[in-house]
């Protein structure tokens, strides 16, 4: 690594202590030094040899999948710098006019969130994805009461800090979306962004200026609070729990919510009945496909919104 930091950088309780985890804070921690300094630098190249491709996901295996890199080609290193992951296209005949990285939210694996990716790439879009393993519905669940405590071990927030920080030192913008838990990840992981700057010695002012590089656009997401400084977009079903109940539909009533400066919020009501619902692959999952054909789907009901 050519950027080399006094200072080191420390995620209490975000993920349990490990080589991942201490490999992934000196990642960041080097790539914010240098943002705050100045500096220029080369994040990954003492990480080169990590940019290879993962096992053969499937359903069972999902969890060792936690925070990779997902691409048109396949599954990747959570430490491969994104310009090496080839992005999913629009394969509908829309032009392409955005780079876009996607956080899924629970009950949702690699194949799952490749299928979703294709449904944004279709809006118009070349997109990577940062993948938030599934574990079944109560522990995927559990790890979202966690995130809002700031608390749990979610590698997507390892690996989403490290890519924030990382276009922020390259100056480069960046544009994330973020679909229910995936919102609560997106937020976690500017908090993390926001506060080492600020440990750094960066004014507010200018941590919320860099972070204005940052574009968030978040779908049925099950965060209340976002941090000031990136451009956020907001959309919200009103027919769906997920955001109404814990993110941000009820954010007129919410004393401890914070939309982000500026916001804009997306609000509309579609509810269906679901079709084709795959419960022989289990109770959990068949729940988990037919609130998303009703209600909560990027694909089935919001991603259609996207503007």
């Amino acid at each position: 690594m050519s950027v080399v930091t006094s200072k080191p950088l420390r995620l209490p309780g975000l993920i349990e202590q490990g080589k991942a985890q201490q490999r992934q804070e000196a990642v960041i921690a080097a790539s914010l030094a240098t943002v705050a300094r100045g500096r220029s630098g080369v994040v990954d190249q003492g990480e080169s040899n990590m940019v290879v491709t993962m096992q053969k996901p499937t359903r069972a295996n999902d969890r060792a999948h936690d925070g990779a890199i997902l691409g048109a080609q396949g599954v990747f290193s959570p430490v491969t710098p994104l310009d090496l992951v080839e992005p999913l296209l629009p394969n509908n005949g829309v032009k392409a006019t955005q780079q876009v990285i996607l956080i899924n939210g629970i009950m949702t694996d690699v194949a799952l969130q490749q299928a979703d990716m294709q449904g944004l790439a279709n809006t118009g879009a070349s997109v990577v994805g940062i993948h938030n393993a599934t574990q079944g519905m109560a522990r995927d669940l559990l790890e979202c009461v966690q995130n809002k405590l700031n608390r749990g071990d979610t590698p997507a927030i390892d690996t989403l800090a490290r890519v924030i920080a990382q276009a922020l030192q390259n100056d480069q913008p960046v544009r994330l979306v973020g679909h229910s838990q995936g919102a609560l990840i997106v937020a976690r992981s500017l908090q993390v962004v926001s506060k080492a700057l600020e440990d750094e010695g960066l004014p507010q002012a200018d941590v919320q200026k860099l972070l204005g590089r940052i574009t968030v656009e978040t779908y049925g997401g099950a965060s209340s609070s976002y941090v000031d400084g990136p451009v956020y977009k907001h959309y919200i079903n009103k027919a769906d729990v997920v955001p109404m109940l814990t993110g941000l539909g009820l954010d007129a009533f919410n004393p401890f919510g914070h939309v982000g400066q500026d916001a804009q919020l997306k609000s509309f009501v579609e509810a269906r009945l679901p079709r084709n619902v795959p419960m022989k692959e289990g109770f959990e999952w068949g729940a988990a496909r037919a609130v998303d054909q009703s209600v909560h789907g990027p694909r089935d009901i919001y991603f259609k919104h996207r503007k």
